[in-house]
């Protein structure tokens, strides 16, 4: 789950349904804001406790929000559309994996830092 995070505009992609938002500069914009540092350091410290899971399903619900605002008012159906952990291969087909959102996960760094020493 943690590695989903690292492409924010990649989950506003798939809570659409439109991969063209990565041209829209109003959803890469949001994308921007709601983008965090490095994804590894969201990390469930204690059973029950908020981490990535809950990280996602708040984001689930703004991206929600966005898309229609009347939604807001509508908790019940918000929490019926937000995150889940069984949509988690789904939302994977939306993300990007570039430098850039290589940089945002140490363990996705050190993993590219050992497929580039087997390609030299």
């Amino acid at each position: 789950m943690t590695l989903l995070l690292v492409d924010c505009i990649g989950i506003c992609c798939y809570f659409t349904g439109n991969h063209d938002l990565r041209k829209d500069p109003k959803w890469i914009k949001f994308a921007e804001r709601k983008q965090i540092g490095k994804t590894d350091t969201i990390a469930e410290a204690e059973l029950g406790g908020k981490g990535v899971k809950e990280h996602l399903q708040k984001l689930s619900r703004e991206i929600l929000i966005e898309i229609n605002p009347k939604l807001k008012d509508k908790l019940d159906n918000l929490k019926k559309r937000q995150y889940t952990e069984s949509e988690s291969g789904k939302i994977a087909e939306f993300l990007e994996i570039t430098y850039e959102t290589i940089t945002r996960n140490d363990s996705l760094e050190e993993f590219a830092q050992c497929l580039k020493q087997l390609c030299n």
